[in-house]
């Protein structure tokens, strides 16, 4: 078993919709767009955010039925001091 502290960093790929929902987020506290995202977001599509921002922002957004703000598969970062 690993713990998982919610200040830690995971990568998500968003979608269309998270992309939006993510923009009008950002939006709300005065944040230009799309400069903040693209400067977490790696080659292959994932942007880095601590676990609780994505339950914050992208929460109320998911559940049965809805239009997926991000990919179901999400990426971990393990760091050594974890393993």
């Amino acid at each position: 078993m690993i713990k998982f502290n919610v200040n830690n960093n995971v990568k998500v790929k968003l979608t269309d919709k998270g992309r939006e929902i993510l923009r009008k987020y950002l939006l709300g506290w005065g944040y230009r767009v799309p400069e903040w995202y693209n400067s977490h977001t790696d080659a292959d599509g994932y942007t880095m955010f601590q676990l609780h921002e994505v339950m914050h922002i992208f929460g109320s957004h998911v559940y049965n039925g809805c239009e997926i703000p991000f990919e179901t598969t999400i990426l971990i970062p393990i760091q050594e001091d974890e393993k």
